[in-house]
């Protein structure tokens, strides 16, 4: 969103979320994309110089394209905030349950996220109320609005990273060039699982990488901000 709709002000942007949003290349969409995707689907990006930045654990992923499967469980609970929320919030047990069934979601270790952990994330949506959460999801993603669609199909030149971790889930990685100026992709080893929260301090060292050593080096603006003392002021 930020990349499309402010590209003056946004220098890139990085991610490591799945990007269940894009939409597969095709003849009519994107068609030199798809010509490479379908090359390396051919070899099963086996043949170098024929892989066009595709790898072989790519062509197993379950795609599902904003298409196919817009709404999630968490955004088709946002449909009705208030009714939601005030469920969650008179039942402590529902909310537990609830926020434990969204963080199975993001990992399949269970042991990643203890029980201290499960208490602090509920206790972080209780506290406020998840009223205001779901409203602002509500807000966001309507069913009878098609915004968040219509921004996921244009291209924006603004430089992008990937922090690329395994998962058997989402469309392969590459087809993020169909929308943004892909930069940067960046691919670990290890269990699928939940990357902010697992390997934080990977994505750290990630961030530094692409901002640091590809952003910085080719973006004035970047230079300019990193430059100046942090106590000026404009």
């Amino acid at each position: 969103m930020l990349a499309i709709h402010h590209p003056g002000s946004c220098v890139a942007t990085h991610t490591a979320a799945p990007l269940s949003i894009l939409r597969p290349p095709s003849l009519r969409y994107r068609p030199l994309h798809y010509l490479r995707f379908r090359i390396a689907h051919l070899t099963q990006a086996r043949i170098p110089g024929l892989r066009c930045g595709y790898v072989p654990a790519d062509f197993h992923r379950t795609s599902a394209s904003a298409t196919s499967n817009f709404l999630t469980p968490g955004l088709r609970a946002s449909l009705r905030p208030h009714t939601v929320a005030y469920g969650l919030c008179d039942s402590p047990v529902g909310l537990l349950a609830w926020i434990k069934d969204a963080l199975h979601d993001c990992t399949p270790n269970v042991d990643a996220i203890g029980p201290v952990d499960s208490l602090n994330f509920t206790m972080l949506s209780w506290l406020p109320g998840p009223e205001a959460a779901l409203r602002y999801l509500r807000t966001t993603f309507t069913t009878d609005s098609h915004d968040f669609r219509e921004v996921a199909g244009r291209y924006s030149h603004t430089p992008l990273g990937l922090s690329v971790f395994p998962s058997s889930e989402g469309p392969p990685p590459m087809w993020a060039r169909c929308v943004q100026n892909l930069k940067w992709v960046k691919r670990h080893n290890g269990k699928p699982g939940w990357p902010v929260w697992e390997r934080a301090d990977v994505l750290a060292e990630d961030l530094r990488e692409f901002f640091g050593g590809v952003i910085l080096k080719k973006d004035r603006r970047l230079k300019e901000t990193c430059g100046r003392d942090p106590g000026d002021v404009d």
